[in-house]
């Protein structure tokens, strides 16, 4: 068999991702099968072993998906002229508008990391990168004189990390949850944390009015 190019390989990559999430997302992480995985992508399962061997694989290919998603996220942040604003905006996205089936396989995942080495070392990497980004975003804008925050930085980025996970595991919960209502308290204590300049406050205060 001739070698794929790189480009139709990350297709393909792509492809079965969006294939398995489907079916992690309908069936759950334990009862979707690799056999599965393979129908819902209309491929061989010798084609879905060339890239991955196992579902721990595509969990980490559907976590370093969502990290660059994340890291995009946040370069947008990064040249918003309203930090709060763009926060706000932020987790009315992930918090708000994500769809509750990816919600609830967030939550599976950190679950089944409770359980499973792999997964969880996944997770873990994860959630270091991501929280890395932030907290060196927010070292930026406090070094520039943008915030002046009350806690240390790394400590206020696991406090909205905490803030948003909570939100996720509520939407799992409760049909009838709400996050919409939410938000303006969450950002208030982010406020508190983040402490922005005067200027700024005055400018994200109509925001959160």
């Amino acid at each position: 068999m001739p070698k794929l190019a790189p480009k139709t390989q990350a297709v393909r990559r792509e492809h079965i991702l969006d294939a398995a999430e489907r079916c992690f997302i309908s069936k759950g992480f334990h009862p979707a099968t690799m056999d599965d995985i393979c129908r819902e992508a209309g491929i061989s399962p010798g084609a879905l072993y060339t890239h991955f061997a196992s579902k721990e694989e595509l969990i980490a290919g559907l976590c370093e998906r969502e990290t660059d998603r994340f890291s995009k996220e946040l370069a947008k942040i990064a040249e918003a002229a309203d930090l709060l604003a763009a926060l706000r905006s932020m987790a009315e996205k992930y918090c708000c508008q994500e769809p509750i089936g990816k919600v609830r396989l967030h939550v599976e995942i950190g679950a089944e990391a409770g359980r499973n080495a792999v997964i969880a070392n996944t997770v873990r990497g994860a959630d270091k990168a991501i929280s890395g980004s932030l907290v060196h975003l927010l070292e930026r804008e406090r070094d520039e004189g943008r915030i002046q925050p009350t806690v240390p930085i790394e400590i206020a980025v696991r406090a909205m990390s905490a803030l948003g996970d909570g939100l996720f595991l509520h939407r799992t919960l409760d049909p009838h949850f709400d996050p919409t209502s939410i938000i303006p308290a969450m950002m208030t204590m982010i406020g508190a944390l983040l402490a922005p300049a005067p200027d700024l406050r005055e400018k994200t205060g109509e925001h959160n009015s």
